[in-house]
């Protein structure tokens, strides 16, 4: 089954954790405004994992996100329905271990600038200490010492040029 190949390869296995979270993503075309059409068929791929024995262990959860550019008014009800729940962009909550999640591509772009901005802001000066000023490769090797990103066992230049 198409399904079951796709689930089993997107299988995501954290070192020294009991739970396994599955995530299913369902992404589409900007020209389409998700609606109940679109909700219902990752509803049917959730039904199937729930009917397959082998992705209903107790340690397994399973999120399915749908995912466009627009939603339509039947999604944003949906929100609302499900916000006693607590999670944003939730729409349906089976068994506590399955969910599915709205969002246009905007709240997603959005919502990675804000969980890593930090992180996006520590390359961005990395960035600017590895820039070099160096114009040929002897001038790069000789001045390799001084980047923050050789080797700490490194000491004095990478290469003397005589």
């Amino acid at each position: 089954m198409l399904i079951r190949r796709a689930v089993e390869h997107d299988l995501r296995w954290l070192p020294d954790q009991k739970q396994v979270n599955n995530i299913v993503l369902e992404l589409k075309h900007p020209n389409v405004v998700v609606g109940k059409k679109e909700l219902d068929q990752v509803k049917e791929y959730m039904d199937v994992i729930l009917h397959a024995d082998e992705f209903n262990a107790k340690n397994m959860s399973w999120e399915f996100y749908l995912i466009g550019n627009k939603y339509n008014e039947y999604i944003e009800g949906e929100i609302v329905n499900a916000k006693p729940h607590g999670q944003q962009h939730l729409v349906y909550q089976g068994k506590s271990n399955y969910r599915i999640f709205v969002l246009n591509w905007s709240e997603v772009t959005t919502n990675f600038e804000l969980r890593h901005n930090f992180l996006l802001d520590r390359l961005k000066l990395e960035r600017s200490k590895l820039a070099t000023t160096e114009e040929t490769a002897d001038d790069i090797l000789a001045n390799g010492h001084r980047n923050t990103a050789a080797s700490t066992r490194t000491k004095g230049p990478i290469v003397s040029v005589s």
